[in-house]
This record gives C-alpha cells, sequence and structure tokens, in this order.
C-alpha cells in the first residue's frame, strides 16, 4: 500500500491524509472471498484517480481565514 500512496503523491502532490484514505476506499475491488478484509487494493485506479483528484483541504483553507482574521485584528489596534 505505501507504494500506491507514494505514487499517488507523485501524481498529485497536494493530497491530504482524507483524501489518500477515500481514494483507497473508493477504487478498491470488493469481491465475495476479500470482503471480510475491506477488500482489495487497486492500484492503477487509486494512481488515476489521484490524478485528476481536487483536494477540498479543510485545514488549509481555515487557516487562510485565521490569518485573515489576525491581521484585521491587528489593523484595528
Amino acid at each position: 500500500m505505501a507504494a500506491t500512496v507514494a505514487l499517488m503523491l507523485e501524481v498529485n502532490p497536494k493530497l491530504t491524509p482524507e483524501d489518500i484514505k477515500n481514494i483507497l476506499i473508493a477504487t478498491r475491488e470488493t469481491l465475495k472471498e476479500n470482503r471480510t478484509v475491506g477488500g482489495a487494493l487497486n492500484t492503477f485506479k487509486a494512481v488515476k484517480m489521484a490524478k485528476d483528484f481536487k483536494s477540498h483541504d479543510k485545514k488549509s483553507k481555515q487557516n487562510e481565514f485565521r490569518k485573515k482574521v489576525i491581521r484585521i485584528l491587528q489593523e484595528s489596534n
């Protein structure tokens, strides 16, 4: 799995850990034989999806908002 994650980050370095988890879950192959272990990893599908994935990094947006608020508060003093 580590190699798959490395390839995903190679094609899209902006992926967050949550993005990676969601992509791995979305691209797994679940068959009758592997259902009890959560499915089988599909590296090709995961990397393909990661390449075009647009990250929705909430922490980054929260940090930007926090910086703007601090700047406004500092300017008002």
